[in-house]
């Protein structure tokens, strides 16, 4: 009495290759908003920056 390993080999790799699409879509997406939420602190950080050397000179005139 021998068991076929074959369709359980196979399932395995099946679902092991589905996980990792879709963790590649997941990681994708994660890279995706870190950066468009990077890109707005950068923006509110420069903007900042500005208020605060615009109020420099204000002080300083």
């Amino acid at each position: 009495m021998s068991i076929d390993f074959a369709p359980i080999i196979i399932a395995i790799a099946v679902s092991t290759i589905v996980g990792l699409i879709l963790l590649y879509f997941v990681i994708k997406s994660a890279v995706k908003n870190a950066l468009i939420e990077d890109r707005r602190f950068q923006a509110r950080v420069a903007e900042e920056v500005r208020r605060a050397e615009a109020g420099r000179a204000a002080q300083s005139s």
